[in-house]
């Protein structure tokens, strides 16, 4: 089972990094101080968390550092199975606004991804 890592939220000044699989079950999330370790705290270069992957994938899993979650097809359908209640519509326009505050210039309608 691939489980995607990425940093969804930096409006706080540190960066919220989560691990979402790839059949959308939000794994765990972190709180980190710069992309260096948001990838050590969620287990991409550590062994960080790795009890609670294998907990739920005790069969094997793939960690996979997403630069750019708002423009991957992989996080977006992840993100429409853990968020249902999100038409199509309503991802799209949850991920161009994601994109928007990558930029700069906008917030996210939706919120970040909570396990």
């Amino acid at each position: 089972m691939k489980i995607y890592c990425f940093i969804d939220d930096e409006s706080t000044g540190l960066l919220h990094v989560v691990a979402v699989s790839a059949e959308g079950t939000a794994m765990c999330g972190h709180l980190s101080s710069s992309v260096g370790f948001a990838k050590h705290d969620i287990g991409i270069t550590s062994e960080w968390k790795h009890d609670i992957y294998k907990e739920v994938y005790p069969d094997g899993y793939e960690l996979v550092w997403v630069d750019e979650p708002y423009t991957s097809k992989e996080v977006k359908d992840a993100l429409q199975k853990n968020r249902p209640d999100l038409s199509t519509k309503e991802m799209d326009e949850w991920f161009a606004a994601w994109a928007k505050q990558e930029g700069g210039q906008g917030e996210v309608p939706h919120g970040r991804v909570e396990p």
